[in-house]
């Protein structure tokens, strides 16, 4: 689809294809692991597609998908799209919208331009398919993503609200404790809250489970509460992403 050369590194943009259904699994894992980081009372860990409904999505032309990939053929990022019109509606005109459902770099090639590239190259083909706009939803627990939209030129259409009317439904029993604190569980407890929290992912992302293990290890050994060493990823993620003049992600 694009050529372009950045830095020391020449980035492709095209079509994803199925040879690239695996790759673009580890990629959504990352995008999950922030969200579940900045919002866990709604999002799990676990992957937004299967392999099989992303070999379906590949081929639907109305939601299409990009990577971005380096000389060595390297899937570095992606873009999902939706195709949105409103036909026939009561208000709402017909115009023509590209959604940008999800957008994501590999947390090591962040600050390379792989995000700029990409978001370029669907703005591109917006344009060639005769869209009047390109749109977006982003939660504002992910500051890198709202830091870098705001850079590419974006501004907000609407504003979506919430009002958290109660805490989660207390868990009282020893295996599945009231609270996560560490003054408030055993080691045993803890161990089990990381293990069921991370286990989504072991079927779908080698070595993913063990890495996550490992820094919440600090959490079942009692040294840090988990809510800091989600602080800690978080911030480390979104320090990746505050390079305006490179790209996001």
């Amino acid at each position: 689809m694009a050529e372009i050369r950045l830095g020391g590194i020449t980035l492709r943009t095209r079509r994803a294809t199925e040879k690239d259904i695996n790759r673009i699994g580890e990629l959504l894992d990352q995008v999950d692991m922030v969200h579940h980081v900045g919002r866990p009372d709604l999002f799990n860990i676990g992957r937004k597609y299967t392999a099989r409904q992303l070999k379906e999505l590949l081929l639907d032309d109305t939601r299409p998908v990009f990577v971005a990939e380096d000389e060595e053929n390297r899937v570095l990022g992606h873009a999902f799209c939706v195709f949105q019109q409103h036909v026939g509606d009561n208000i709402l005109t017909d115009i023509k919208t590209l959604y940008i459902d999800d957008i994501c770099v590999d947390e090591k090639a962040r600050g390379q331009g792989v995000g700029r590239t990409l978001y370029d190259a669907v703005i591109a083909f917006a344009k060639e398919s005769g869209c009047y706009n390109v749109t977006l939803n982003v939660w504002t627990c992910n500051e890198g993503a709202l830091k870098f939209y705001e850079t590419m030129g974006l501004k907000p259409q609407k504003i979506g609200m919430e009002k958290i009317l109660a805490d989660a439904p207390a868990k009282e029993s020893l295996s599945e404790p009231a609270s996560f604190l560490i003054a408030e569980t055993t080691r045993e407890q803890r161990k089990k809250i990381v293990e069921e929290s991370i286990g989504n992912i072991s079927a779908t992302c080698d070595g993913c489970m063990a890495g996550y293990a490992e820094m919440y290890q600090e959490y079942i050994d009692g040294v840090t509460e988990i809510r800091e060493i989600n602080r800690r990823f978080s911030a480390r993620y979104i320090k990746g992403m505050e390079r305006p003049s490179d790209s996001e992600f």
